[in-house]
């Protein structure tokens, strides 16, 4: 069962047992850690399966005893392929042997030429597709693909009234606070205004307080003198009777001019 290996380096082979050949066709490529080492040399169908036998190109590789074989396809459209996977990593003495010596068999550590072992069809791409398309073509799926749609539409439309409502919010406290400034501004000016007031009531005040001084001095001035002349012309109290009617008009005159300008300083 010794192959022929590259540059007269012999090969092995070794059988697998598969239930299905999932495509896999005679050249198709053996795959060691994802590197090609070998081929499909036979295909051999069965009542329950097929058999595979697989070229190693060189005894130089040694491949683990519980090595796992499985056939994958690289594309939709790919071609099969066999895919030795290893579990472990192979110790300095599984190594020293050789896949066709005597003893190799009695190891049980490594692959040894005319070994058969036990593959599956492994994960194959367009299974997996059939696999997802019914998977998506179920109505549970479905129902549920457009509950969440809707929601996602109803949490947007909710998305949308909140920053119509943040919006209004935002013009609405713009608004107040524009609306503060103006009472802002007319407190102030109020202020200044009353402040205004107050200084020219002051200047009122100290403009008119010469003239009410002189307007009181006169008025008792001309007492004064009333007093004189009713003292000094008792007797003749008839005759100046009219004197002192006119001066009584006066002193009516002065107290008129004095409300005016106690008048004009309260409602200045």
């Amino acid at each position: 069962m010794v192959t022929g290996g590259a540059f007269g380096n012999p090969g092995y082979e070794v059988l697998v047992q598969f239930d299905d050949a999932s495509g896999l066709q005679v050249g198709g490529a053996v795959r060691y850690r994802g590197v090609p080492v070998g081929r499909v040399a036979k295909l051999i169908p069965g009542s329950n399966g097929i058999l595979a036998w697989l070229e190693i190109s060189s005894t130089q590789l040694r491949i683990p005893a519980d090595v796992q074989v499985e056939i994958s396809r690289y594309g939709l459209l790919g071609e099969a392929a066999i895919d030795m996977i290893p579990d472990r990593q192979l110790s300095e003495a599984a190594l020293a042997i050789d896949p066709l010596s005597a003893d190799c068999a009695e190891s049980d550590k490594i692959l040894c030429d005319g070994d058969e072992l036990e593959g599956q069809a492994g994960t194959q791409l367009t299974n997996s597709v059939a696999r997802l398309a019914q998977a998506y073509s179920e109505p549970e799926f479905v129902a549920d693909i457009n509950a969440t749609v809707k929601s996602a539409n109803l949490a947007a439309a909710r998305i949308a009234t909140m920053s119509a409502e943040i919006t209004a919010l935002s013009k609405t406290a713009n608004q107040q606070v524009r609306g503060f400034g103006r009472t802002s501004e007319a407190i102030a000016k109020a202020a200044d205004n009353a402040s205004l007031l107050t200084s020219r009531v002051d200047q009122v005040v100290q403009t008119n307080q010469g003239y009410i001084n002189r307007t009181i001095e006169e008025a008792s001035l001309l007492m004064v003198n009333l007093n004189q002349l009713v003292g000094e012309n008792r007797a003749q109290f008839n005759l100046t009777l009219k004197s002192i009617e006119t001066t009584n008009r006066d002193l009516q005159a002065i107290g008129q001019e004095i409300q005016t300008a106690v008048g004009t300083i309260n409602h200045a």
